[in-house]
This record gives C-alpha cells, sequence and structure tokens, in this order.
C-alpha cells in the first residue's frame, strides 16, 4: 500500500456525491408522484362515496312512497326532471293510507356558485351544485360535488330511475367525474 495514497482523492468524493444527489432525487420524485396519485385516487373515492350515499338515501325513502305521489309528473327515460316530490307512507288507518309531508329531492348550486356559466367559487368547475333533501322547513344536502343537470328522475311504469353524476377537480386541476344510476320498483 502506498502510505502517499491513503484516503479518497477530491475528483472520487466529488463523484460519489454526484451519484448521492442523483438517487436522492430520483427518490423524491417517485415519492411525489405517488403521493400525487394518492390524492387523486382519494378525490375520486369521496367523489364516489357521496353521489352512492345520495342515491341510498334517496331509494329508502322513495321505497316508502307511490308513484302517483310524484310530483311533478315525470317523463319515461333520461334525461328526466332534476327534481322529484313525493308522499311516504306512514301506514294505513281505517283502511286508508295514511300519507306523510311532502319532500323533495332538488339540485341547488353551491354556496358562493351562481347559474352563470362562470366558476364564481374558483374551485376549477362551472356552477357544480349539491342534492338536498327538504321536508317542510327543514333541509338536508345528501351529497356534494353535483354537476350542473346532474339530477335526473324519470319514471316509467313502475320503474323509477335515479341518476346522479358529479364532479370535482384536484389539486393538480385535473378533472375526475362520477355517476350513480339505479331503476327501481316502486308501490303504486
Amino acid at each position: 500500500m502506498n502510505p502517499a495514497r491513503a484516503g479518497f482523492t477530491l475528483l472520487e468524493i466529488v463523484i460519489v456525491f454526484a451519484v448521492t444527489l442523483i438517487l436522492c432525487a430520483a427518490v423524491y420524485g417517485l415519492a411525489g408522484t405517488g403521493g400525487a396519485a394518492l390524492s387523486s385516487s382519494s378525490i375520486q373515492s369521496d367523489l364516489d362515496n357521496s353521489l352512492r350515499q345520495g342515491v341510498e338515501s334517496m331509494i329508502s325513502e322513495v321505497g316508502q312512497s307511490g308513484a302517483g305521489t310524484f310530483s311533478p309528473a315525470l317523463p319515461a327515460s333520461l334525461p328526466g326532471n332534476s327534481a322529484l316530490s313525493f308522499q311516504k307512507n306512514l301506514g294505513y288507518s281505517g283502511g286508508t293510507i295514511t300519507w306523510g309531508p311532502v319532500i323533495t329531492y332538488q339540485f341547488e348550486y353551491e354556496p358562493g356558485e351562481t347559474n352563470n356559466g362562470l366558476d364564481d367559487n374558483n374551485n376549477g368547475v362551472v356552477d357544480e351544485g349539491i342534492l338536498v333533501r327538504i321536508e317542510g322547513s327543514r333541509r338536508r344536502v345528501l351529497c356534494k360535488w353535483v354537476k350542473e343537470g346532474g339530477v335526473q328522475f324519470a319514471l316509467s311504469g313502475r320503474k323509477l330511475t335515479i341518476r346522479i353524476e358529479g364532479i370535482r377537480r384536484d389539486k393538480n386541476r385535473r378533472t375526475h367525474t362520477a355517476f350513480q344510476e339505479t331503476t327501481f320498483h316502486v308501490p303504486q
């Protein structure tokens, strides 16, 4: 071993440093891409869940109604009406049905949004809204991130079709869309 040659040269240290820096940058880049994909997946999942919960809430209540209580009159196919009002069957008294108060499902614009073709709340989506349930003076949001025109009801015979379309943008300005649609029989 040459005693004058103990240790590393400056060139060797610079090369090792450069290789380490490149490896760290590659790992950081992969972690950033994975984080963005995870965030995007989470937003899509939230959108899907919101729409699914909205449809499930409506199915459980509308299933207790009678098609004869629907108003306004619904078209036989989609695109249908953007609102549905009905009454639930509360039971029978003296051989006749006792109907509950009128319940309405309808699209409303999100706070900060108006029907003007613009992105009023600066979230990257134009004129989006919510699906609400109204009973008397009580109002409850069933699902959010609903696309304008994305709530539709149609009735063919006793088959009610409900469709909700949603739209949302993530922080990287990617648009996520989803829909939930179901058709089921309602009592007369």
